[in-house]
């Protein structure tokens, strides 16, 4: 099985949030939030606090031969205990 957290998301928003020490990830649409955190703490090796999840609506794209609908993606939003941080480079 491939690694369901697709990547960490770094913009300007979530640098901001590091500094509260919360993290954005790009997730599959199956993991609940256990599972989540689960997976950050092996990837990582830190201790999440906590976790919140965002669906985003999808998209639909326009194409020669009709529309197509893009996939949803989910953000998941991971609290960490203090003391821990991700590099976000």
């Amino acid at each position: 099985m491939s690694n369901p957290i697709v990547r960490l998301l770094v913009t300007e928003k979530t640098t901001e949030l590091a500094e509260q020490r919360k993290y954005t990830f790009l997730v599959e649409g199956d993991l609940d939030k256990g599972e989540i955190a689960r997976q950050v703490t092996t990837d990582y090796s830190v201790i999440v606090e906590s976790v919140n999840t965002v669906t985003q609506s999808s998209k639909s794209r326009r194409t020669r031969t009709g529309t197509v609908v893009r996939r949803r993606p989910r953000k998941a939003i991971v609290t960490l205990a203090k003391g821990y941080s991700i590099p976000l480079a």
